[in-house]
């Protein structure tokens, strides 16, 4: 049985090894991201070397060209739900209804729809938990 020192030390080899076969590596890309650079006439900056986990350094989590969207003003989303929900509806329906008052049937693309559909669901969902709609048995939606 090895003893607990022996064990840190193997370890403590791994590391230094993989560190360096990691400094390597990335070594090779930063040489590869310069001649990708050089080739296309641009200097090289900051955010074109690779960064330690294989991300460019400056590179954003998000798909370029895209920003986040704001479908509702600050308590916009439970004023609209609770005008939406005076009778009592399935949460479809109230989506829909939303939609229309927003101005948004027939407006906007079909993924933009999706995701507008989607960001309702959620602000049903948090509607219910605050208290401004309430779930009935029959699963349908009605102002608190």
């Amino acid at each position: 049985m090895k003893s607990l020192a022996q064990t840190i030390s193997s370890l403590e080899a791994r590391r230094e090894s993989l560190q360096r076969e990691l400094a390597a590596i990335g070594d090779r890309l930063a040489a590869v991201a310069k001649l990708l650079d050089a080739s296309s006439g641009a200097e090289p900056t900051h955010a074109t070397t690779v960064g330690r986990f294989g991300r460019s350094a400056g590179a954003k989590k998000r798909a370029a060209g895209r920003a986040r969207r704001a479908w509702f003003e600050r308590g916009e989303a439970a004023k609209l739900l609770s005008r939406a929900a005076k009778k009592a509806k399935p949460a479809a329906d109230l989506v829909r209804d939303v939609a229309a008052m927003k101005g948004y049937n027939g407006q906007l693309s079909a993924d933009d729809m999706r995701r507008f559909e989607g960001a309702v669901f959620m602000a049903i969902e948090h509607a219910v938990k605050v208290g401004v709609l309430k779930r009935r048995k029959d699963r349908t939606l009605l102002a608190a």
